[in-house]
C-alpha cells in the first residue's frame, strides 16, 4: 500500500492533530469526496509518509497518542488497543492485508518485525535472529510479508552508513523465509501483491525498480524509477527520474503518466515532491504533496488520467492517510493533520 521515510533505526513519532478539509475542487465529477467525519478525539501518532496509517472495510489501523497501536471502527468510532509500545518497543511502522498485520518497532536499541493474527490476537516475532539488523518498509499481501532489511555503520565522525538493502519475504506467521534480493537499492521499499514483489535497488548508483515474479523468481526491471509508492494486481506505482508519478502495466510493461511534474501547481523542486501515493485497484491513485494536500486522479482510461482533483487540504506539510483497498465504491479514505481538533478523521470517495 509510501516517501522519504528515515531508517526504522531514527525514526521519531510526531504526535500530529487534525482539522477542518476543503472538499473537492469543482468541475471534476470523476473523483468525488463524501463529507468528512471525526472518527475519535483520541490524537494519533504518525510519520507523515510512512506506513503508520492503515484501512480495511471495517476498521482504520493506527498508532495512537501513548505509541499503542489501536484500531477504530469506521461505523460507530470505537477504539480497541491491540498492542501495546510497553510490550513491544516503539512502533513504527504499519501494513495490513486480511488477517495479518505485521509492524516494525525499535525495543532497547534493537530492531524487530511482528506478525499480529487479527482474529486470535497472537503476536509472532517474524525474524527473532537477526536483531542488530534494521527493518523497515513492510508489506503484505495474500498470507506473505515482505520488508526490507539492512545494516547501519557509525563512523568516528558520528556519521551513519548504510548497507546495500536485503529484500525478505515470509508466509505468516511462521512459514517459511525467502530471499528476494540480498543487494538492493539503500533503505529499499518493497510493496507486494499475491503476485509479484516490487522493490527499489540500483544500477551503477541510478535508481530503479525491479519486479519479481513469485511463483517463478523471475525479475523484471523497471527503468526511470526514482522511488517505490505502491503497488495493485495490474500497476506499479512509481516516481520516475523526471519527477514524474507514473504507473508501470505488470503485464506488457507500458508505462502511463498520472501526473507530471510531481504534484500540481508547479515543478519539482525534488524527486520527493509527492508525499505517499497509493493505488485503489485499477480505478484511482491517492497521493499527498508537500503543499498539504491530497489528491486524486481517475485512471479508469490509464492513457488519459482524469484530474488532480484536491480532495483534502491537511493545513501540513507530507500529510498522512491510507485507503481502503476493500471492496468497491465508496472507498474510506483515513488521515491525519496538524490543527484543528484532535483525532483521526475520515472521509468517502467514490470514483463515478
Amino acid at each position: 500500500m509510501k516517501k522519504m521515510v528515515k531508517a526504522a533505526a531514527g525514526l521519531t513519532l510526531l504526535a500530529l492533530a487534525l482539522s477542518s478539509i476543503f472538499l473537492l475542487m469543482p468541475g471534476d465529477a470523476a473523483v468525488n469526496l463524501n463529507s468528512s467525519a471525526l472518527l475519535s478525539p483520541i490524537p494519533m501518532q504518525a510519520v507523515p509518509e510512512a506506513m503508520t496509517l492503515q484501512v480495511d472495510g471495517t476498521y482504520a489501523y493506527f498508532i495512537d497518542g501513548g505509541g499503542d497501536l489501536a484500531r477504530i471502527k469506521l461505523s460507530d468510532s470505537s477504539v480497541e488497543k491491540l498492542v501495546t509500545k510497553a510490550n513491544v518497543g516503539e512502533i513504527v511502522e504499519v501494513a495490513l492485508d486480511g488477517n495479518y498485520l505485521v509492524f516494525t518497532t525499535i525495543y532497547n536499541g534493537l530492531s524487530k518485525i511482528f506478525c499480529l493474527d487479527l482474529t486470535t490476537k497472537t503476536i509472532t516475532d517474524l525474524v527473532p535472529s537477526r536483531l542488530t539488523t534494521k527493518k523497515a518498509f513492510p508489506d503484505v499481501a495474500g498470507g506473505k510479508a515482505v520488508w526490507s532489511e539492512w545494516t547501519e555503520t557509525v563512523g568516528t565522525d558520528g556519521r551513519i552508513s548504510y548497507s546495500r538493502a536485503i529484500i525478505y519475504m515470509k508466509t505468516l506467521p511462521n512459514g517459511a523465509e525467502t530471499t528476494i534480493d540480498s543487494s538492493a537499492a539503500y533503505l529499499a521499499r518493497a510493496r507486494i501483491t499475491t503476485t509479484h514483489v516490487a522493490y527499489e535497488t540500483l544500477n551503477g548508483g541510478t535508481n530503479f525498480i525491479k519486479l519479481h515474479n513469485i511463483s517463478n523468481s523471475t525479475k523484471t526491471d523497471v527503468s526511470g524509477a526514482k522511488r517505490l509508492h505502491d503497488i495493485s494486481p495490474n500497476y506499479v506505482l512509481y516516481s520516475s527520474s523526471g519527477y514524474d508519478l507514473q504507473l508501470y502495466a505488470i503485464s506488457g510493461g507500458a508505462k502511463y503518466p498520472v501526473i507530471k511534474n510531481s504534484y500540481p501547481g508547479g515543478a519539482a523542486p525534488t524527486a520527493f515532491a509527492i508525499g505517499k501515493a497509493e493505488l485503489v485497484t485499477n480505478q484511482l491513485v491517492v497521493w499527498s504533496a508537500s503543499s498539504g494536500k491530497i489528491y486524486g486522479s481517475d485512471i479508469r482510461t490509464v492513457t488519459a488520467p482524469t484530474g488532480p482533483t484536491q480532495l483534502v487540504d491537511c493545513g501540513h506539510p507530507w500529510p498522512a492517510f491510507a485507503l481502503s483497498k476493500v471492496g468497491t465504491n465508496p472507498h474510506n479514505i483515513v488521515y491525519c493533520q496538524n490543527s484543528g481538533t484532535a483525532g483521526v478523521y475520515k472521509s468517502s470517495v467514490n470514483v463515478q
